[in-house]
């Protein structure tokens, strides 16, 4: 039986892609049509998967979806305690500290290595035009007594004087508490750990306070040009 490693059937999904944005996906499987069948019936499992995949982040905005298991969602408030900087979270353009509006603090990380894979969440979006994401992002922590009241993240304003805008968030639960919750409008979103769920960025939206324990989220902003 041949073994096929699914890391070598991955990269030849990656090279599939690229060759499917210079239109030459025929040629590229003629190519590869020496390779074992197994090898080749994987990468196209993999190549349905992706495509799947695709199309849900396209059809899910302002639906929950999972981005992260468990295992990752601790790492990242393992990582968040020990290696990043605690401050208070801040509202508005000129990132002012308004306890009345916002009183829980926050964690500012730069995730270089993954930039891709983050950008690739946002990019089926094209109505919003997305242009780049804003780094860094945010891993937020809400203790008892601790909320975001109702705000939006972006409004494109061509006066402004800036060149873009948040036109797309994503937040995501690590850890959930109980009283805690992440609201639109329309009501609460049920958001289990490692659910994320991604909107547009002038919707109006909280994140309430827990009653006891803490809540920790992780936000990234996608920036589209204001012109």
């Amino acid at each position: 039986m041949v073994t096929v490693k699914r890391t070598v059937s991955t990269q030849l999904v990656s090279q599939y892609w690229c060759a499917k944005r210079t239109s030459s996906a025929l040629p590229f499987f003629l190519r590869n049509a020496s390779r074992s069948k197994k090898f080749v019936l994987t990468a196209l499992r993999l190549l349905a998967d992706r495509g799947r995949l695709r199309r849900v982040k396209y059809t899910m905005l302002c639906k929950p979806f999972q981005l992260f298991d468990p295992h990752q969602c601790s790492s990242l408030i393992h990582h968040a305690r020990t290696a990043l900087k605690c401050v208070p979270g801040t509202v508005s353009r000129r990132a002012v500290v308004n306890t009345h509006i916002r009183s829980n603090s926050v964690y500012r990380w730069n995730d270089h290595d993954h930039y891709w894979r983050w950008w690739s969440l946002f990019e089926p979006y094209t109505q919003y035009e997305p242009q780049w994401l804003e780094e860094p992002f945010q891993i937020s922590c809400y203790a008892p007594g601790q909320s975001y009241d109702w705000h939006t993240d972006g409004v494109p304003d061509s006066n402004s004087g800036r060149s873009s805008y948040r036109s797309l968030t994503l937040t995501a639960t690590l850890q959930n508490a109980p009283g805690a919750a992440f609201e639109f409008e329309s009501g609460a979103v049920d958001l289990p750990v490692g659910w994320a769920v991604i909107f547009p960025s002038t919707m109006l939206h909280r994140a309430t306070a827990p009653l006891r324990g803490r809540r920790w989220s992780f936000t990234i902003w996608c920036r589209s040009s204001c012109a």
